[in-house]
C-alpha cells in the first residue's frame, strides 16, 4: 500500500505540477498575447519611440533650418562675399585675408628679356627666377576694382627671385631678393614680366594675378583725375622738365623701340605722362604733395616694407611714363615705389640713347570674383 500510495502521491504531483504549469503557461501566454500582452505594449513603447525620435528629428532639422536662416540674413555671416564685407565696412583696406596661395609653380625671366644679357657677360646667368615655394605670402586688402567690381589683394611683403651669384655681384649683397630691368629691353618687356611673375599666384578664386600699378596706388590716394595728378605731381619742381600734359617733339633722337631696332633715329614725340608723388610723412627731400591720415595703409604701401633688414622696400610698378629735362630730352620711366614716393619715375632709357638698369622688388595684387 504504501508502495502505491508513493506512486499516487508522485502522480498527484505531476499532474499538480503539470496543471501548475499549465495555469502559469496560460498567465504567461494571456500576459504575452492579450490585448494588454507584453508583446502589444513592447509593439507600442517601440512605435512610441520610433515616433518620438522621428519628432525629434524633425525638430533638430527644423532647428538646423532656423539657425542656417539666422546665419544666412545675420550681420555676422561669414557666408558673405568679401564684396559685401567691404561694402559694408566691416572689411577695410590693410586687413588680412586668408587667399591660399599656389603650392608649385615658377616663372624665368630671361635676360633677354629683362635686358639683364647686356648686364651679365662672362659666362653669368642673366635670367631670373621666381618660385612659388619659396614665396608663400600673405595678402591684404587693396580696395575694390572699379571696373569689375571684386576684391583686389596685395602682398603682405614683396617676391624674392631664386638665389643667383651673377646678381650679388651687381651691388655687392649676398642674396639680395630683386628683381631687375635694364635699358630699353627692360623698359619695354616690364609689363608683360612683371605681370606673367605675379600670375603665378592666380587660383580659383581669383580673376586675375598680376602686378600692382600706378592706378592702384592712385586709387587708394584719392588720385582721381588729371587735376589731382598736376597738382600732386613733383617731377616740374624737381628736374625744371615740361608739365604733366604738356607735349614734346624732339627729333633725331631715339625711342626705346628705334634703338632696339638698330639704333635707328627718329622723332620722338608725344604727351608728358610721368609723375609722382611723395606721401607723407616728409621724405628726406622735406617735401609733401599727398596726405595721407590712415596709417595703416600708409604702412601697407609705403613704410613698413621691408626685405628682412635689407633696404626699404622698393617695389616696381607695372606701368610707363615719360618726362621731359629742360635740355630737350625724353626720358622713358617705370613705376615704382621707393619709401614714401610712388609714381612712373625709374629712369630706364633716354631719348639720347642712354640706358639705365636697376633691380625693385616685385608686389602681386590678385583681383577676386565679385562674389567670392
Amino acid at each position: 500500500m504504501l508502495e502505491k500510495k508513493m506512486h499516487g502521491i508522485t502522480l498527484i504531483a505531476l499532474v499538480v505540477t503539470i496543471v501548475v504549469l499549465l495555469i502559469l503557461a496560460g498567465i504567461t501566454i494571456s500576459l504575452v498575447f492579450s490585448d494588454n500582452g507584453i508583446i502589444k505594449k513592447a509593439r507600442e513603447a517601440a512605435n512610441k519611440t520610433k515616433e518620438a525620435v522621428e519628432r525629434e528629428q524633425a525638430e533638430l532639422n527644423q532647428l538646423y533650418n532656423d539657425l542656417e536662416d539666422a546665419l544666412n540674413n545675420s550681420p555676422d555671416n561669414t557666408a558673405r562675399t568679401l564684396v559685401e564685407l567691404y561694402d559694408a565696412g566691416e572689411l577695410k583696406i590693410g586687413d588680412y585675408v586668408n587667399y591660399q596661395n599656389p603650392t608649385s609653380g615658377s616663372y624665368t625671366s630671361l635676360g633677354s628679356k629683362t635686358g639683364m644679357d647686356t648686364e651679365i657677360t662672362d659666362g653669368g646667368d642673366p635670367d631670373q627666377i621666381f618660385n612659388v615655394a619659396n614665396n608663400q605670402l600673405t595678402w591684404r586688402v587693396l580696395g575694390k576694382d572699379e571696373a569689375t567690381g571684386g576684391i583686389k589683394l596685395i602682398a603682405g611683403s614683396p617676391m624674392k627671385r631664386e638665389s643667383n651669384s651673377s646678381y650679388d655681384d651687381l651691388i655687392g649683397i649676398t642674396k639680395n631678393p630683386y628683381y631687375y630691368l635694364n635699358g630699353a629691353k627692360g623698359y619695354i618687356n616690364a609689363e608683360t614680366e612683371l605681370n606673367n611673375i605675379c600670375a603665378l599666384y592666380k587660383n580659383d578664386l581669383a580673376q586675375t594675378a598680376r602686378s600692382v600699378t600706378i592706378e592702384d596706388i592712385n586709387q587708394v590716394l584719392g588720385i582721381k583725375t588729371e587735376e589731382d595728378i598736376k597738382k600732386a605731381n613733383v617731377f616740374p619742381m624737381m628736374v625744371g622738365s615740361l608739365q604733366y600734359g604738356e607735349t614734346y617733339n624732339f627729333e633725331n633722337q631715339y625711342t626705346p623701340e628705334s634703338w632696339l631696332d638698330g639704333k635707328k633715329t627718329t622723332t620722338v614725340t608725344g604727351t608728358v605722362d610721368g609723375y609722382a608723388f611723395i606721401i607723407n610723412p616728409p621724405s628726406e627731400m622735406g617735401i609733401t604733395s599727398v596726405t595721407l591720415e590712415d596709417e595703416k595703409i600708409y604702412n601697407l604701401l609705403f613704410y613698413n616694407a621691408k626685405y628682412g633688414n635689407f633696404m626699404p622696400k622698393h617695389y616696381w610698378l607695372a606701368s610707363y611714363g615719360v618726362c621731359t629735362d629742360a635740355g630737350g630730352y625724353a626720358y622713358f620711366k617705370l613705376g615704382l615705389v621707393e619709401g614714401g614716393i610712388a609714381g612712373t619715375g625709374c629712369d630706364m632709357f633716354f631719348s639720347s640713347g642712354d640706358d639705365y638698369g636697376i633691380g625693385r622688388s616685385i608686389c602681386s595684387a590678385p583681383r577676386s570674383h565679385s562674389k567670392i
